[in-house]
């Protein structure tokens, strides 16, 4: 493959609901472009795309796959992500990486869900979006109608580039607007003609509105149309790149790409109309050594800079780590710093993916996206610098994991494995955190819904060969105090020789919620000697760790030590530890103690119509309503407090009343008791659960 200066390269990333049609259309794109001799299939395990051991069982994308196309001297670079929201990471990661979205459409549902979500994620990068509706060949797909529900659902400023010839199982080619050609399907070719007759009042009425949308993004464009008519097919290009770069013009594409009708043309316009990464005028931000954010334009004169998007990490492929060159040229052989752990990497070979196929590329320049393998420090988000000032590309913002499970080994020997195999995912899958709860001696995971997580366990059962069994992870409650109270604790201990004693009274003070413990030493002429007092305090906190009510561990109080005695013999650090630790048990069971829960702040972005639904949700699970706040467009986010124990798969209730169309994240807020009336049910449920 030639090297491609920053100009002549576009970077696109292919988004959409899951069953669109996403990888399909991209095995049709690398089938066209000569890469591969058959067009892949996702059904019968012959994609080239969806090659992990675990896509070709489940036959869906999980990860990320990237491609290539070359044409009229122009290299775009393709990344076909999942469709479920499970594997948003790798959205994620390719909206951050590209300067285009290409938004597949499912023909048959039209405009829905996966549609506007998608287009809400490239909006907010600001990307330039295009748009393909798939699967024209389908009964009762109307082209006209989907057409009509986008730019009513997105925005009028969407407009066809190619339309349909026939509809349904007569659907047989497309007419492409800015050529003024027809493209029909014959045996296994697609050959070039003249617009059929009955078509061409309608494609000149689609044009004419083409050529005003791509008027209206110059002053200059826009005088020549009005005094003329008419563009030039040069000045209609250059009108409508104008008002995708700066995202105002959102052009349309017909096709299906399970019959490859219609695929070469979008790829042939994409070329023409989509921004290289100078043209784009969103930049991208960078962190210098100080803290702060500036955003630079790609260029290749600056000093290399690359930064790391995607890891692959597959038995049968290998480690590889995928990056975007965002300032002047990685060479083989190059040694870069990664300014993220300070430490040298040398760059090796440099290839160019197509799915599970890889060639060897030579120096790849400011813009292009390559891999490399056996680096040895850096991780997804990592920067790869060859200046000298430290400074790093912004972290990529994934999406906050909130459906967490406990894992339970099979065996005590399997523990130390399936950790090491967590750790491994979470390198390349950022949504999938873990962490070790001492309290209860657990290991949680967290990601994005029950089947990202179930994907990533049932991948780990496969690879290491073990058991691994998921359960709901116990709540994180406290406890605390409400009464101010008094108590003694006496440990008198006489065996053969020097005995054990130690003898304290202490006073227990409730302290408002968050400000934590403290400890006030309050003994006057002498009675406890200052060198056994921390005893005291220690074995306070000792007990402290397993309250009164449930065994939690106590918070929000204050310790005085007010008076005591000793012995000169028998006292010591031990016998004033054991002093503390029963009056602390005295004085908390009187001191009218209470359970503490842990409470959320949750932010839920939904529909309007499901506004009443979600407030009503809330209302069940003991929620506490801050705020609505419009976004526009037809959403609104909710705030609330919740419990966190009402909140165990709330993602699989939002699913079902927003119909796949609400996101949430949540936060650990603060403590709050829990109401005395449901205190009891909770206590019970706790003593079950320790006793399991």
């Amino acid at each position: 493959m030639k090297e491609y200066k920053t100009g002549d390269i576009r970077n696109i990333s292919i988004i959409g609901g899951a069953q669109t049609g996403k990888t399909t259309l991209g095995e049709a794109i690398l089938f066209n472009s000569g890469t591969v001799s058959r067009q892949g299939s996702v059904d019968d395990g012959s994609s080239v795309l969806d090659f992990l051991p675990d896509e070709v069982d489940k036959k869906i994308s999980i990860s990320s796959s990237l491609f290539n196309y070359e044409t009229r001297n122009t290299k775009i670079n393709f990344i076909d992500t999942p469709g479920y929201v499970a594997f948003v990471s790798n959205v994620t990661a390719a909206i951050n990486t590209c300067e285009s979205s290409l938004i597949v459409v499912d023909g048959e549902s039209g405009m829905d869900v996966s549609v506007k979500k998608s287009w809400r994620k490239a909006a907010a990068a600001g990307q330039s979006r295009f748009l393909f509706v798939n699967k024209l060949e389908k009964e009762r797909v109307e082209y006209d109608s989907i057409l009509q529900g986008l730019q009513e659902g997105l925005s009028p400023k969407v407009f066809p580039v190619t339309i349909p010839i026939g509809a349904c199982e007569n659907f047989s080619g497309v007419v492409d607007l800015i050529k003024q050609k027809a493209y029909v399907q014959k045996g296994n070719k697609i050959e070039e003609t003249d617009i059929p007759a009955d078509m061409k009042e309608e494609a000149e009425l689609l044009r004419a509105t083409m050529m005003e949308n791509a008027a209206e993004n110059s002053e200059e464009l826009l005088d020549k149309y009005l005094e003329n008519g008419t563009l030039s097919d040069e000045e209609l290009l250059q009108g409508l790149k104008m008002g995708i770069n700066s995202g105002d013009s959102y052009p349309v594409f017909a096709g299906s790409a399970r019959s490859n009708i219609g695929v070469k043309r979008m790829v042939e316009n994409l070329a023409l109309l989509a921004p290289n990464p100078i043209e784009k005028e969103v930049g991208f931000t960078c962190v210098t050594n100080s803290g702060e954010e500036i955003v630079k334009k790609i260029d290749e004169s600056e000093p290399t800079l690359a930064h790391i998007f995607k890891i692959i990490d597959d038995p049968k492929v290998g480690e590889y780590f995928f990056f975007k060159v965002y300032q002047g040229t990685v060479f083989p052989a190059h040694e870069l710093i990664d300014v993220n752990s300070g430490q040298k990497e040398r760059i090796g070979h440099i290839f160019a993916f197509s799915g599970k196929n890889r060639v060897e590329l030579g120096p790849l320049c400011a813009g292009d996206i390559g891999a490399t393998a056996k680096l040895k420090t850096v991780g997804i988000g990592h920067t790869l610098f060859l200046g000298k000032d430290g400074i790093k590309v912004k972290d990529i913002d994934f999406p906050n994991p909130v459906v967490s499970e406990a894992v339970v080994a099979g065996s005590e020997k399997d523990s130390e494995k399936i950790v090491e195999g967590i750790l491994s995912i979470n390198r390349i899958d950022p949504c999938f955190v873990t962490e070790h709860r001492a309290e209860f001696n657990e290991r949680i995971i967290t990601g994005i819904s029950r089947l990202h997580i179930d994907t990533m366990i049932d991948r780990l059962r496969k690879r290491l060969g073990v058991e691994i069994n998921l359960v709901k992870p116990l709540i994180p409650y406290r406890e605390t105090i409400r009464k101010q109270v008094k108590a003694q604790g006496k440990y008198k201990k006489q065996t053969g020789g020097h005995g054990q004693y130690g003898d304290c009274q202490i006073e227990l003070i409730p302290k408002p919620m968050g400000a934590g413990y403290s400890f006030v030493d309050n003994i006057s002429g002498g009675v406890i000697p200052g060198k056994y007092i921390p005893a005291v305090d220690k074995g306070v906190q000792e007990a402290m760790t397993r309250g009164v009510v449930a065994g939690f561990p106590m918070v929000d109080l204050e310790v005085s030590l007010f008076y005591g005695s000793y012995h000169n013999v028998d006292s010591s650090d031990l016998a004033f530890q054991m002093a503390g630790r029963m009056a602390f048990r005295k004085a908390a069971e009187d001191a009218n103690p209470v359970l503490l829960e842990p409470i959320m702040n949750v932010k839920v972005t939904i529909p309007d119509s499901s506004v009443g639904d979600i407030s009503a949700d809330f209302n069940q699970r003991r929620g506490k309503i801050l705020g609505m706040d419009p976004l526009g467009d037809g959403y609104t986010c909710i705030s609330a407090h919740v419990p966190q124990g009402e909140m165990y798969n709330y993602s699989v209730d939002l699913d079902s009343m927003t119909k796949g169309d609400g996101e949430y994240e949540e936060t650990l807020e603060k403590y709050e008791p829990i109401p005395s009336s449901i205190s009891e049910r909770v206590i019970k449920e706790i003593a079950r659960e320790h006793e399991e």
